[in-house]
C-alpha cells in the first residue's frame, strides 16, 4: 500500500487510488534534427549534437504525458515528432536494472532519493506546480530530470580525439567539452569539427524510463475543461428532454381532460334531449 505525504502538513497518510504510467521518450531537436531523449519533464531539452535548447511548453508537456498514458506509441504534439514506449500501469522502478522502487521510502510527496541494489541511485519528487497547474491528477516523479539540476551520464567517458589542423597540419586533440567551431593551437585558424568526429564526442544518449503517479485521470485542464463542458451540455439536453417530456405529459393530462368535459357535456345534451323527446311523445300520445 502505497504512502503519500500531505503537502500543507507533511503527515504521512495512506492511499490506494495512485496510479502510475512509465515512460521512455525522444524527440527531435529543433535546431540540427537530431534524436533528443526526453528524461523528464524539462522545459528547456538540451540537446547534445549541436548544445542548443528545444523548447516544450507546459501544454505541450500535458498532453505529452496525456496521450503517453493512454498507450499511443507515437504523436505530434506541436511541433515535436514525439515516439514513446509507454508503459501505462508500470510501476517506479530502476532504470538500471528493472528493480522494483522501494515506494514505502520514496513516498508520493516527498522529496528524496534511495540507491538501488545494483548501485543506481533513484530520485522521486512531487510533480512540479507548473505541470500540475496542467495536469491537475500528476502527484510524484519517480527517475525523471529535474530542472535546474544536472543531467544523469548515461555513457561512459569519451576519450579525446586527435585531428589535424586542415590549415597548419597541427596536431589537435578535441575533447568532448570542445565548442563545434573551434580554433588552432597553433596557428589560431576556426575549424568547424566534421559531423563523424561530432558524433563520436557526442554520442546518443541511452533513453531510458521514468514514472509518473497520479490519482484519477491524467488529463490535461483543457482535455477536463472540454469534458465538464461535454458534460454540462449533455445535463442541459437531458433537462430539455424531461422538460419536454413533462410538457408533453401536461398536454396530454389537459387533453384527456378537455376530453372527459367534452363527453360529459355531450351526454348531458343527450340526456335532456332524449328526455325532452320522450316527453314529447307523451304529450302527442295523450292527445
Amino acid at each position: 500500500m502505497q504512502s503519500k505525504i500531505c503537502r500543507q502538513c507533511g503527515a504521512a497518510d495512506v492511499t490506494t487510488g495512485l496510479r502510475y504510467a512509465s515512460f521512455t521518450l525522444r524527440a527531435q531537436c529543433a535546431h540540427c534534427g537530431g534524436p533528443l531523449p526526453l528524461f523528464g519533464p524539462l522545459r528547456e531539452v538540451p540537446c547534445e549534437a549541436c548544445g542548443k535548447t528545444t523548447p516544450i511548453t507546459a501544454n505541450e508537456w500535458g498532453r505529452i504525458l496525456m496521450f503517453g498514458a493512454q498507450g499511443f506509441a507515437s504523436m505530434n504534439i506541436g511541433r515535436h515528432e514525439i515516439a514513446t514506449g509507454t508503459a501505462p500501469h508500470a510501476k517506479p522502478a530502476c532504470a538500471s536494472c528493472a528493480t522494483p522502487m522501494p515506494l514505502d521510502v520514496l513516498a508520493v510527496g516527498s522529496d528524496a532519493s534511495a540507491t538501488c541494489t545494483c548501485g543506481e541511485e533513484i530520485a522521486t519528487y512531487p510533480a512540479p506546480a507548473w505541470l500540475r497547474e496542467e495536469v491537475p491528477a500528476l502527484e510524484q516523479l519517480y527517475g525523471a530530470e529535474r530542472e535546474g539540476s544536472p543531467s544523469k551520464p548515461t555513457r561512459a567517458r569519451v576519450e579525446p580525439v586527435a585531428m589535424a589542423c586542415p590549415k597548419c597540419g597541427g596536431s589537435l586533440d578535441i575533447a568532448a567539452d570542445a565548442q563545434r567551431t573551434t580554433k588552432c593551437t597553433f596557428c589560431g585558424a576556426s575549424i568547424y569539427l566534421p559531423d563523424d568526429l561530432w558524433r563520436s564526442l557526442h554520442p546518443v544518449k541511452t533513453v531510458r524510463a521514468w514514472t509518473v503517479a497520479f490519482e484519477g485521470e491524467l488529463l490535461t485542464k483543457d482535455k477536463l475543461a472540454s469534458r465538464a463542458k461535454e458534460a454540462a451540455a449533455l445535463a442541459e439536453i437531458a433537462a430539455r428532454h424531461e422538460r419536454e417530456i413533462a410538457q408533453a405529459a401536461e398536454a396530454a393530462a389537459r387533453e384527456r381532460a378537455e376530453m372527459k368535459r367534452s363527453q360529459r357535456t355531450m351526454l348531458i345534451v343527450f340526456l335532456v334531449l332524449f328526455v325532452g323527446g320522450l316527453g314529447a311523445i307523451a304529450f302527442f300520445s295523450s292527445r
